[in-house]
């Protein structure tokens, strides 16, 4: 799903939320299996993910900037949300080393048909594989 980006003047910098109960349940959520743990040490010490994985949180940003309606954009430069949405990335977060949410990381994978993040979760967990109910 597609989140707007400001809600009742709130802030809401998470652009894409994964709906498929089959997806959400194949990847581990939060540290239930160490998944993020594992991925964020794969980060600090694997250049190219490093590298891909910070150019994605960079084309997350300007995503959001581009899907945003007008009226929205308006409103979070008077609210002074400026910065906010230009410094956090992917699921929200702020230091883009890092990931908050695996769910958020795969969500965004799938709309923009690829990201590093995305590209192992697919193989660690063979989400491709998966039959998905509808």
């Amino acid at each position: 799903l597609q989140m707007r980006s400001l809600v009742d003047d709130q802030p809401f910098p998470t652009l894409y939320w994964l709906r498929s109960k089959d997806l959400y349940q194949a990847i581990p959520g939060g540290d239930r299996g160490g998944g993020v743990q594992r991925i964020e040490l794969q980060i600090e010490t694997d250049d190219d993910l490093r590298a891909n994985h910070l150019a994605d949180q960079q084309r997350y940003v300007d995503l959001r900037w581009k899907m945003m309606a007008e009226n929205d954009r308006r409103r979070i430069e008077e609210l002074g949300f400026t910065e906010l949405f230009n410094c956090y990335g992917i699921g929200g977060i702020r230091y883009w080393d890092k990931v908050r949410c695996l769910h958020m990381q795969y969500a965004y994978h799938l709309a923009v048909g690829g990201t590093a993040i995305g590209c192992l979760l697919d193989e660690r967990y063979a989400l491709k594989e998966l039959e998905l109910s509808l």
